[in-house]
């Protein structure tokens, strides 16, 4: 069997396992569809209908995830799969897009090396379980790994070739500009970029990517600033669309429990490097709480491979992959909300793969000293640990699943509600009420948009705060002409406390109108 054939089979089997963990039972797992992913479903309705947005301000949401989640909705559906389809397709296409970015970024290691390190790092990128929740969730993190990987990858491809490339720093420059377009933190690609070229630069000298392709780098950066002049438009015209999601959850805002933003950085610093190591997420909706990111004999693997590149960081490979991880840890670092944020952490991805890749190269290139067959039995091994990181991630990912803390993490109960009103609501003559809870603002519109994106039955629904003075009066306006009301009887998540004393279903039973309780 021939190199290529045995690579690509390879790479196959890899993207086949990380295909088969994020459509296992797709329709159904995670549970429930969170606020804002019922947000961005409502988003997409929109821009079928021909509300085109570059920025959609109720998220602080960056465009690129609403449109590709456009089409799936228009192919699927209202359903919770459409919404998700596309971050699950981006992270299947992460893994081969991996062990090609690993061949070109490290061929001055040798083809074994850098393929065995591709390898590893796309095998672990498919299948643990960071990355395949970020993937089946509606978020707009969840393009970032791929469009930071093509960005940094074209843009490599355009350094390495000899000058002038232009169609290359074309490329780059279009594939950047795109990337900002995806989530916040992808903001930082430049910073990744502009750090690379400065310390390439005082380590190589004359032999750095300027020296050899200043011309080139200039034309990249003009033309990454025309594909984002659109949106830079839109943060020009509302600087509070470009600032605001991040001044919300800034560690330098008044009020860190430290008292102080240089000590809470050193806090927030422990917990992003923690969420690999030792204590992980805490949220139910992006992990099992406290559970890393890395099981043990990855994280083991992964603190050699650090050794390793920090060893051999004046190689402008190694350079880049330190750079990236370096900058993109600063959305974890530099914020302090419900720390550690994997969320936050998604640009790590897949780069954070290569430190345990790296780590395994190494042990096997040592082996290779007494073991002539050790890549080999390094590529069998390498499988292995994939397949085994992988089981532990399904056993991991259906308990999580499964969990009534999942469950209610993910706005499970505006799920169950949509659901139920879809079955009744056909009926004639029937109409829905949902309370909400007193701690909404009086007058302030409500509206959870999951039910919004869910419910597509043609009877009336409302949400209505329940109020003494005003809750008669809504009710005989909206509900004067149907023959039965049912209400949402939420029995978890924010409006728990919605009617605790049951007025509603007493008021809205008025003569010839039947109330009725829908659990």
């Amino acid at each position: 069997m021939s190199k290529r054939v045995l690579l690509g089979l390879a790479v196959g089997v890899l993207t086949a396992l990380a295909a088969a963990l994020r459509f296992w039972n797709a329709a159904s797992w995670p549970p429930g569809l969170e606020y804002d992913e019922g947000l961005a479903g409502v988003d997409a309705l929109n821009l079928l209908a021909g509300q085109f947005a570059l920025y959609f301000r109720e998220a602080y949401r960056e465009p690129l995830y609403v449109y590709l989640i456009a089409p799936a909705v228009a192919l699927v559906g209202r359903e919770p799969l459409a919404l998700r389809l596309p971050g699950m397709l981006l992270g299947v296409v992460l893994v081969p897009l991996t062990v090609w970015f690993a061949r070109d970024l490290l061929a001055s290691w040798g083809e074994r090396a850098a393929l065995l390190t591709g390898l590893l790092a796309a095998g672990l990128a498919g299948v643990t379980f960071w990355p395949l929740v970020l993937s089946r969730s509606a978020v707009p993190a969840a393009p970032l790994p791929v469009v930071a990987l093509l960005a940094l990858w074209c843009c490599w491809r355009a350094w390495m070739a000899p000058p002038p490339a232009w169609g290359r720093f074309a490329l780059a420059g279009i594939a950047g500009g795109l990337a900002l377009y995806s989530y916040l933190p992808a903001r930082l690609l430049p910073l990744v970029i502009g750090l690379f070229l400065a310390l390439n630069a005082l380590l190589a000298r004359r032999q750095s990517v300027l020296a050899r392709h200043w011309r080139g780098v200039v034309f990249m950066g003009a033309v990454a600033g025309l594909v984002w002049l659109p949106l830079g438009f839109v943060y020009f015209q509302d600087p509070a669309a470009f600032l605001g999601r991040a001044s919300h959850v800034s560690i330098f805002r008044p009020g860190v429990p430290e008292g102080n933003a240089a000590l809470a950085v050193l806090r927030s610093a422990r917990q992003a490097l923690g969420a690999f190591l030792w204590q992980g997420d805490p949220n139910w909706y992006h992990n099992l709480p406290g559970r890393p990111i890395f099981d043990p004999l990855v994280a083991a693997l992964a603190v050699l491979g650090v050794i390793v590149l920090l060893a051999r960081a004046r190689q402008p490979a190694v350079l880049l992959l330190l750079v990236w991880a370096g900058v993109m840890v600063l959305p974890g670092v530099l914020s302090d909300d419900n720390n550690p944020n994997t969320m936050r952490l998604a640009g790590l991805i897949p780069v954070a793969f290569f430190f345990p890749a790296v780590g395994f190269t190494l042990l096997v290139i040592w082996l290779e000293r007494w073991q002539p067959r050790a890549w080999l039995l390094g590529g069998v091994l390498a499988g292995a640990l994939v397949f085994a990181v992988a089981g532990g991630t399904a056993v991991t990912f259906a308990g999580w699943a499964t969990r009534p803390e999942a469950f209610a993490a993910r706005s499970g109960e505006a799920f169950d509600a949509a659901q139920a009103m879809n079955a009744l609501g056909w009926e004639p003559g029937a109409c829905f009420l949902l309370p909400i809870s007193n701690a909404w603002p009086p007058g302030r519109q409500y509206q959870h948009r999951s039910v919004q994106f869910l419910y597509t039955a043609p009877a009336p629904a409302a949400f209505l705060r329940v109020d003494d003075e005003e809750t008669p009066e809504q009710l005989e306006r909206r509900y004067s002409g149907c023959r039965r009301v049912y209400t949402v009887n939420w029995k978890q998540g924010p409006h728990v406390d919605a009617d605790p004393r049951q007025r509603v279903a007493d008021q809205v039973a008025a003569p010839g109108v039947e109330g009725v309780h829908l659990a």
